[in-house]
């Protein structure tokens, strides 16, 4: 979680640097003042990794360069970095070499306060931790203590293992209850669902539901078609508290499409496959071995929500100060014998086109863990490019040049 700025790192300027020297924000377990850039020897590049990996080992946090500071680690003044980008660029390339496993959303970027040019770098608290050093046969573990950084001991480094560990299972173990409490509600009706869990103990509480733009988020999500397949709630849509958290639906049709934010983070979005999801039938084998009629799963949704989805996600992380990778997932429920076509609609030869039909209950997307830095076309491309190949073919043709195109 985003610890100072109420933010996520994208949405960070140079007026939080200055709070940060306005209101003396010590130096404590995640943040990290130092007063010039590492110099080039062996022995500054391991006191740089040791810096970087004892905050990804502990909690994660935030360490900037070009503030002084005083033996109290209060921030003191601010010293230009010179040549920062290059700087920037030569850090992070030392990080992605030197380090093992590699730290997963590491995030860097140059600000200028008051004519100076300052470094900030995030460290998230990783899921891959513990990391280990391996400049130059070094070969270690390290972590932070309040202000100070030691080696790691085979106890600390077992712990870290066993939380990484614990982390995980208990994602999975919520997922795992998700999905029976989904398949619960909506019984033998096809649905559509979208979902991603932070990269945090699903225990912890982190949304307030009563706060109102967070609600406006949900109702009036950015990038949000006006037609077509979308979570465009505005001016029609209402948000009500749940046990979960929050819920975003349409009135009289709760059942058509919802999205739902958990008070742990938990984002999910339900779409029913109906006949308006399925806008065509076309002859085909059926899964039983007969001919008959199968309904053509509609390329434009199947694409188009979870673009929309990704879109109003990246919002809400950013609002949420959220800077965690995410757990996605996609499940189309009960869509047996429903077919899909390869083609986009309007391509030539589309309406006697071949149709491929899936003979099981459920299609469902292994998880897959992602970085927001990525855009919502990128992500929104890897979910449908799975379901396309799960039906046999090459990848959804819905995008160009990654980009998606809802017309030829």
């Amino acid at each position: 979680m985003n610890f100072f700025f109420n933010k996520n790192f994208d949405g960070i300027g140079p007026e939080d640097i200055q709070y940060l020297m306005m209101q003396k924000v010590a130096e404590k377990q995640n943040l990290e003042y130092k007063s010039q850039a590492y110099g080039r020897a062996d022995d500054d590049t391991r006191e740089m990794l040791r810096d970087f990996t004892s905050l990804a080992n502990a909690f994660g946090g935030y360490l900037l360069i070009g503030i002084d500071e005083d033996t109290d680690g209060l921030p003191t003044s601010l010293r230009s970095v010179e040549n920062a980008e290059e700087e920037r660029d030569r850090i992070l390339s030392i990080l992605l070499s030197t380090i093992e496993p590699r730290i997963p959303g590491l995030q860097a970027k140059t600000l200028v306060v008051n004519g100076n040019a300052i470094l900030l770098f995030y460290v998230p608290k990783s899921h891959r931790a513990p990391h280990l050093i391996t400049f130059k046969g070094l070969n270690q573990f390290w972590i932070r203590h309040d202000r100070q950084k030691s080696k790691m001991s085979v106890d600390e480094i077992r712990d870290v293992f066993i939380k990484t560990e614990n982390l995980i299972r208990d994602i999975k173990e919520f997922l795992d209850q998700r999905k029976k409490e989904v398949l619960g509600e909506i019984g033998a009706i096809p649905y559509y669902i979208i979902g991603v869990v932070p990269l945090l103990h699903p225990g912890h509480e982190i949304v307030n539901i009563r706060d109102e733009n967070l609600r406006k988020v949900l109702i009036e999500g950015p990038n949000q078609r006006y037609t077509g397949w979308s979570f465009n709630f505005e001016g029609y849509g209402r948000i009500r508290p749940t046990l979960n958290g929050l819920m975003a639906y349409l009135p009289n049709a709760e059942k058509w499409k919802t999205l739902e934010l958990y008070r742990n983070g938990h984002f999910e979005a339900k779409i029913l496959i109906d006949d308006n999801f399925c806008r065509e039938s076309a002859q085909a084998n059926l899964s039983n071995g007969k001919p008959g009629r199968s309904l053509v799963l509609s390329p434009y949704a199947l694409a188009g929500y979870p673009l929309s989805f990704f879109h109003i996600l990246k919002r809400l992380k950013e609002h949420l100060g959220i800077e965690e990778d995410y757990i996605a997932f996609a499940s189309l429920f009960n869509i047996q014998d429903y077919g899909l076509k390869r083609h986009r609609p309007e391509a030539s030869g589309y309406s006697d086109g071949e149709i491929s039909i899936w003979d099981k209950r459920h299609l469902e997307i292994a998880t897959v863990q992602c970085n927001l830095t990525r855009s919502a076309d990128d992500l929104a491309r890897e979910f449908a490019d799975r379901i396309w190949q799960a039906f046999g073919y090459e990848g959804c043709p819905m995008f160009q040049n990654g980009i998606f195109k809802p017309s030829g």
